[in-house]
């Protein structure tokens, strides 16, 4: 137990100074998928639906909340 709590004082600090890349602030600074990444279309369809599944509650709490907060 002691050793594992010594174990992460040392290498806790080395997390502090990782380097940190930049958000993008507009879509033109996204960059695109790795050249040569074969995107089927099948991964395409299951990351559409993961984005509709987790997405749509998202943006309807967000809307219900707006719209409860302009009651009267």
């Amino acid at each position: 137990m002691l050793l594992a709590a010594l174990a992460v004082v040392l290498i806790a600090p080395a997390d502090l100074f990782a380097q940190q890349v930049p958000l993008p602030k507009t879509a033109a600074e996204v960059p695109g998928p790795a050249a040569g990444t074969a995107m089927t279309k099948e991964y395409v369809q299951m990351v559409g639906r993961m984005a509709y599944l987790w997405g749509w509650p998202l943006v309807n709490n967000m809307n219900r909340s707006k719209a409860f907060a302009e009651a009267p």
